[in-house]
């Protein structure tokens, strides 16, 4: 493999020279913050020079991270040097690339194609995103289809994005909304969950909060929805079962199409949440039906409990007392006290004490789709989860 990277180059290399097509630059920097590459130049697997068609970005920061662009598919990257000649990438599906460093240029194999980067101006534009976001404005709401958008209006919509805005601030968290007409125009797979991760990966969603983002994407077409979230504590706060409070505040306005109720009702349950775990109060699924809730210490009737105790100890007296009788021939006296007839160490209350936990608080819902995954590697680590479907 080495060896057949090292005779493409030397091709290329010599093609390149005599061409003049490319001039000799210093090695690559790799004690800058960040460095972006661009392949200018591809080999088909014989080695052979092929005119490139391909909009194809490396990014890579110091802190073992970066960012993989390849015809409009974005991956977040972690890559190490187990040399200063060699480098080794993984992408967030898993793939592991293998390139060399040699003369200022960058070579990669990608699948029966090599690929020679060399430095570049920086990452091109996902044709996704709104112009704000190439000088790192990214708007908090944004609507790529246009019907969609007329049906929100503008008045709406910037209520809606300064909402978003204010809430991401408040808590730390990267909270978007994207629409788009079909989410498969942007993405080579054909799941919307991936198209999330793309999203948040090319944007960089969460860089500022410690990966910690919450994304709802929509694509109009077939009306699929992904709810995704990322980084420890938006995971804590919408886990699987608090997003089901997200989806029953949204899907009914959308199934009228009434969008910008059913996005300012999402961002209204974001809030609720947000402020219940500045409090410490965090929705948890607490049983295997897939129905939950805040569980109240103080809600509890510790007297009705007591008198369902004396009563199940009543029972088992009178189970223990006509055994006795019949082996005894009646020879026990009987007792007054439902608690004597009480086996040794056959009930014990369980809980004697009134801790307050959580306030009172009561929600169910019915669970829809819903995944998660972890995302590790030199550069830290990532955990994300979805909940998807359509609306």
């Amino acid at each position: 493999m080495r060896k057949f990277i090292f005779f493409a180059f030397s091709i290329l290399f010599l093609l390149v020279s005599a061409a003049a097509v490319f001039a000799q630059t210093e090695d690559l920097p790799l004690q800058a913050e960040s460095i972006p590459l661009v392949a200018t130049a591809e080999l088909d697997s014989s080695g052979s020079p092929l005119e490139t068609n391909s909009d194809f970005y490396i990014s890579l920061n110091t802190d073992g991270t970066g960012l993989f662009y390849k015809d409009g598919y974005v991956s977040k990257i972690n890559w190490n040097q187990p040399d200063d000649n060699n480098i080794q990438i993984d992408d967030r599906l898993g793939y592991t690339y293998d390139g060399i460093f040699s003369d200022g240029y960058l070579l990669i194999q990608v699948n029966d194609r090599t690929y020679i980067f060399e430095k570049s101006g920086g990452l091109p534009i996902m044709k996704l995103a709104p112009g704000q976001w190439a000088r790192e404005i990214k708007p908090n709401f944004f609507v790529e289809d246009d019907t969609t958008a007329v049906q929100i209006g503008e008045e709406k919509s910037a209520e809606i994005n300064r909402k978003a805005a204010s809430l991401s601030q408040k808590y730390g968290i990267d909270i978007h909304i994207i629409i788009v007409s079909d989410f498969l125009d942007y993405s080579y797979s054909n799941n919307i969950e991936l198209f999330s991760e793309e999203i948040a990966d090319g944007y960089r969603l969460g860089d500022k909060n410690e990966e910690n983002a919450l994304l709802l994407v929509m694509s109009m077409a077939d009306r699929d929805y992904d709810i995704y979230s990322s980084g420890f504590k938006t995971n804590e706060i919408f886990n699987p079962y608090s997003r089901g409070f997200l989806e029953d505040a949204m899907l009914p306005h959308f199934k009228h199409n009434d969008w910008a109720a059913g996005f300012l009702a999402y961002l209204d349950e974001c809030d609720e949440l947000l402020e219940m775990a500045e409090n410490g109060e965090i929705f948890e699924d607490t049983s295997t039906t897939g129905t939950g809730s805040f569980i109240s210490n103080e809600e509890r009737n510790y007297k009705l409990e007591i008198v369902i105790s004396l009563i199940f100890g009543l029972l088992v007296g009178l189970i223990a007392r006509s055994s006795v009788k019949a082996a005894y021939n009646n020879q026990v006296k009987q007792e007054s006290a439902a608690s004597n007839y009480i086996v040794d160490n056959s009930f014990k209350l369980s809980l004697k004490h009134d801790v307050f936990t959580h306030t009172t608080a009561s929600r169910t819902y019915s669970p829809r789709s819903s995944s998660s995954s972890s995302h590790s590697g030199g550069g830290g680590s990532r955990s994300s989860s979805h909940s998807s479907g359509k609306f």
